[in-house]
């Protein structure tokens, strides 16, 4: 089997046209790039120590040579002996890139450094670019079999100045071919599977190949570019030319074009599969990754060019919405990385916002609580992209650190259990207890019922916790009724036979309102945050007495046995009104209305992290015996 990677190398130079000055400098630059070598080793042997009729009799001497023959015949040329390995790595590199004077790369203006330059300075220093503009490209014809529209070439611009130009189309071909796996040509084995772009790119596998000829070039380009020197690459998509100024640019665009150009169903699923992963991952380098969407979405997909784009971007959120499923913290991971990658760009943003509304609308009846809660607020982050975001909804809030143990993360919960003032603005369909508006607000739940007030009880969250993402969409995090494993962190409890805010001792008077005889009737809901004395160490207040707290007993649980309260009301012995004891949720009669609620916020990122530590904490408390929440 005959092996596309033998060391034989092809040279076609016109003899004749080496001997002009600007031929010289093209010969010279592409001797450069393919050598690899740093800017400031530009004067090297490989380069620049040779003279016009050496490259002269080289370019036009060697032909089909073989490594030992060229070695051979570039000593015959007058090379010095020291020079002559590297001239070989050299030429030999030039057949891996299936020669670069023939695949795209125009060099324009591009001056020589001299030997006296070099003898002067003692370094390699590139003089000052004239400004003479490059003509402008005609675009080639499309290659054949490439998906490459009619209407693309309309979309071609040409550059107005540039010293370096490298066409992608012949790099995105030779780049998709198929990889042998032996140099043996008696050994017969298949050809590998096709790489995507995202395995061979956005991983960081793309500069390693060096069987593709594609090793040396991006790293070239940066020492070219870091010296002053423009650079520009025309993609095969659309035939735009897009500035690089660094390898990572080379490898982002080429990933993009890529994608864009050969145009087959599975690339962009890949691509964004590929790139969700990297994403999930907390080790990733996401500069590549980071920059192919940036080069996607502002020289690609805006929506004034759709009729131009291989994919609206509607198709690309749903190809990400697919990925992300009803993964919450997925769905948040992929909407900040919108937030970073897509320009401030009204039709950009308009055609995602109709995205995450169409989403919302497609979600099954059974998605997750938090999966719906995250969808919501992207879709009011998108909604207020181009105008103030709202916060009409402010509480008191304390950042409540992780504790091993109880709650590995950290998150946000609320000084004070809901008011009727912050209710009124929350629920405005709700009726409140006024003038009361410092006192904490009750959920009125009916005794019809367990199914009705299973019922009632969903609607009443969904309405709060989406009231008051809509009411303050920027805010850090989202909100949620707290797990048992949140309650108990907020509550102080860095060990469960921790079993009160303040510390061991049993609740008094100025601490927690709750029952300590007498007639029932002098005990009463009172303003919240009274009893000062009985904070817990982060400052969050009233977590013992006044009213029971809505606990999520099991994370998107849909029957009333899933939640729980905590924390005893003003109706309650002490007795059973420790911390780490969570009452059955049991509706109640309209005479005794003393069941609040208190809300957190939490990263999604954490959100299988919250679900496990809430089932650990349930587990080690065990099923405790009912009582009725007085």
């Amino acid at each position: 089997m005959a092996d596309r990677n033998k060391l034989q190398t092809e040279l076609h130079f016109d003899p004749a046209a080496v001997t002009s000055e600007d031929a010289l400098k093209r010969l010279q630059v592409e001797l450069y790039i393919i050598s690899g070598r740093s800017i400031r080793e530009i004067h090297s042997p490989v380069a620049f120590k040779i003279s016009k009729s050496q490259v002269h009799k080289i370019a036009s001497g060697a032909v089909m040579a073989r490594k030992e023959h060229l070695q051979a015949f570039v000593e015959g040329c007058g090379v010095p002996s020291d020079d002559v390995d590297q001239w070989v790595r050299a030429w030999v590199n030039v057949a891996r890139v299936k020669q670069i004077a023939r695949s795209g790369i125009s060099v324009a203006t591009l001056p020589a450094v001299s030997m006296e330059d070099k003898a002067t300075t003692g370094s390699a220093v590139l003089p000052e670019l004239p400004t003479t503009e490059v003509p402008a490209l005609e675009p080639p014809a499309p290659s054949e079999g490439s998906a490459m529209e009619p209407t693309a070439r309309r979309g071609f611009i040409a550059p107005q100045t540039a010293d370096l130009r490298i066409e992608l189309d012949k790099w995105v071909i030779e780049f998709d071919q198929p990889r042998t796996g032996t140099d043996d040509e008696d050994t017969e084995e298949e050809p590998q599977k096709s790489l995507g772009p995202s395995e061979l790119i956005l991983r960081g596998l793309g500069p390693v190949q060096a069987d593709k000829g594609l090793s040396a070039l991006p790293s070239a380009l940066g020492h070219l570019t870091e010296s002053g020197i423009n650079a520009e690459l025309v993609t095969a998509f659309r035939r735009l030319s897009i500035p690089v100024r660094s390898a990572t640019d080379f490898w982002a665009v080429l990933a993009a074009d890529m994608t864009l150009y050969l145009a087959r169903p599975g690339d962009l699923q890949w691509l964004v599969k590929e790139t969700g992963q990297i994403l999930m991952d907390p080790s990733s380098n996401l500069e590549v990754v980071r920059r192919t969407w940036e080069v996607l979405f502002e020289h690609f997909l805006r929506e004034h060019d759709a009729e131009a784009s291989a994919w609206p971007v509607e198709s690309i959120f749903d190809h990400f919405a697919r990925w992300a499923g009803t993964h919450a913290d997925r769905f948040h991971v992929f909407m900040r990385w919108l937030q970073q990658v897509v320009p401030h760009d009204r039709s950009l943003w308009s055609a995602i916002r109709r995205a995450v509304e169409a989403h919302e609308r497609g979600l099954p009846a059974k998605t997750a609580w938090d999966m719906r809660v995250v969808v919501r607020k992207e879709k009011s982050l998108a909604s207020h992209r181009f105008a103030p975001l709202p916060s009409a909804f402010s509480p008191d809030i304390d950042l409540i650190p992780k504790i091993d143990g109880i709650c590995p993360y950290e998150f946000e919960a609320m000084r004070f259990p809901l008011k009727n003032e912050e209710a009124a603005t929350v629920l405005p369909g709700r009726p409140l207890r006024l003038p009361a508006l410092e006192e904490p607000y009750i959920i009125d739940l009916p005794r019809t019922g367990s199914r009705s007030t299973e019922v009632e009880l969903r609607a009443f969250l969904h309405e709060l916790i989406m009231g008051c993402v809509e009411l303050d969409p920027g805010a850090p995090g989202v909100w949620a009724v707290p797990t048992p494993a949140e309650w108990l962190a907020l509550a102080g409890c860095a060990a469960l036979d921790k079993q009160y805010p303040w510390g061991p001792e049993r609740p008094t008077p100025d601490r927690a309102n709750l029952y300590y005889g007498g007639r029932r009737t002098d005990y009463r809901v009172e303003r919240v945050g009274s009893r000062l004395s009985g904070a817990s160490p982060h400052g969050i207040r009233d977590c013992c007495g006044n009213v029971h707290e809505l606990v999520e007993w099991r994370v998107d649980g849909t029957r009333l046995g899933d939640f729980r309260l905590a924390g005893g009301c003003f109706s309650s012995s002490p007795k059973w009104s420790y911390s780490t004891h969570f009452r059955p949720l049991i509706p109640h009669s309209s005479s005794r209305r003393n069941v609040g609620i208190r809300l957190i916020r939490y990263n999604p990122v954490h959100t299988n992290l919250r679900k496990s530590a809430a089932r650990a904490i349930v587990k080690q408390l065990g099923a405790e015996p009912g009582h009725e929440h007085r």
